[in-house]
């Protein structure tokens, strides 16, 4: 089994990272603030997860917040751009499990099909 391996997010190079096993983190950086500079140590995010089990994290950048979607930073991050249209799957149907093996990108229906199966519906 190959180990955990991390890679810049793009578009958050040098800020946040994600692992293949479907992890965030944040790294550690040096932020402007009216009161001088201000170091931030590097941690791994605590996810939080909205009522259909998908997990989130709050990133930030330029002194805005953003609510993203671990499933889609790790499918950016290891398979590339979602093409326009496209939707991430969880190929288990588990909504939970955002390591990048279980990632890939398809059509609405094989998203739904995905789940059905999760769930236990033939």
């Amino acid at each position: 089994m190959r180990g955990e391996v991390w890679k810049d997010i793009p578009g958050y190079e040098g800020l946040y990272q994600a692992s293949n096993m479907g992890q965030v983190r944040s790294l550690p950086r040096v932020v402007d603030t009216p009161r001088g500079p201000w170091r931030l140590g590097g941690k791994l995010l605590k996810p939080g997860a909205n009522r259909l089990g998908y997990r989130y994290v709050v990133l930030r950048r330029n002194g805005r917040s953003e609510t993203r979607y671990i499933h889609r930073l790790v499918g950016e991050t290891f398979i590339g751009p979602l093409p326009a249209g496209a939707h991430t799957r969880h190929l288990d149907g588990n909504p939970a499990n955002n390591s990048a093996e279980n990632l890939a990108y398809g059509t609405a229906s094989e998203n739904q099909l995905d789940l059905y199966s999760y769930r236990g519906y033939h």
